[in-house]
């Protein structure tokens, strides 16, 4: 397991009020069929298109979230229950067929794969009682890399329902550089903050969304939920604030721990599971 040493001192953790939503969260949901649909996870078809990497032209259906994360959070249910506008089911995430080859996607699979064992690594976080963690045998810079991989692959995507997300051209291109090149490249990516969920009623590891902007503390953030874990970058060159430690250049990663239960993506939860149950219960009252 990680070795990680605690600290109560630190107080960059976020409260209520303090972080927007995106438009899709999933979350695993023990729950009868759903017959309210949702056609934004059915098959993408394949676009007349080429690697956004390499510029190959034969693509492979790529998950913008890894598909081992889905599993993680579905668990033993049988499957994942979307909430956008509408409510859908998903067995493994989101997938785009026109986004990389098969040699690139394996490439970031590298990454995917050490990012999906920290997470599953560090469940026992879950109760620590603090504000913050060193986790001395997790590299900060693999698991920066990896967060930037999933805001670039959103951003590249031609989703529907990533259409509202996007990143700076001129930072597109200096985090594909980054994220293709050499393992130690690093020049080009944007500085992650990473924030784990502790105190959590559910497993931190049950839900997860798509990359989001929003503003806190004075800068404009590119935010992710995932593996337990909030992911924030911050898109330009800008000085953050003190308190937020970046994960980029560390070989051992530092992590804000976060109380759940006082944050806004408690409250959505709780509000989304009760639309859901009030889905069912106007299905069945139709039915």
């Amino acid at each position: 397991s990680s070795d990680a040493s605690t600290s109560s001192s630190n107080s960059a953790t976020l409260r209520r009020g303090t972080t927007g939503w995106p438009q899709h969260t999933w979350l695993s949901q023990k729950s009868p069929p759903c017959d309210c649909g949702s056609d934004f996870m059915s098959p993408q078809p394949s676009l007349n298109t080429f690697c956004q990497n390499c510029g190959k032209p034969e693509t492979v259906s790529s998950h913008l979230i890894p598909k081992a994360f889905a599993l993680e959070a579905r668990g033993e249910d049988k499957h994942l229950e979307t909430f956008g506008k509408k409510i859908g089911k998903s067995q493994s995430g989101v997938w785009d067929n026109n986004l990389l080859c098969y040699s690139c996607d394996a490439h970031l699979g590298k990454l995917d794969k050490y990012a999906i064992e920290v997470c599953r690594d560090l469940i026992s976080l879950g109760s620590v009682k603090a504000t913050f963690a060193l986790l001395k045998q997790v590299d900060g810079r693999v698991i920066a890399k990896f967060a930037n991989s999933i805001f670039w692959r959103c951003a590249m995507s031609r989703r529907p329902e990533l259409a509202s997300y996007s990143l700076p051209k001129e930072r597109q291109e200096s985090m594909r550089t980054a994220l293709f090149g050499a393992d130690s490249e690093s020049y080009g990516l944007m500085p992650v903050v990473a924030m784990r969920y502790v105190f959590t009623h559910v497993s931190p590891n049950g839900f997860f969304t798509f990359p989001y902007s929003h503003s806190v503390s004075g800068v404009d953030w590119h935010i992710f939920i995932l593996g337990g874990f909030r992911f924030m970058a911050a898109p330009f060159r800008e000085k953050l604030p003190r308190h937020f430690l970046t994960i980029n250049h560390k070989r051992k990663m530092p992590v804000h721990l976060v109380d759940f239960r006082e944050t806004t993506e408690a409250q959505h939860m709780v509000r989304m599971v009760q639309q859901h149950s009030v889905a069912h219960e106007q299905l069945a009252s139709e039915a």
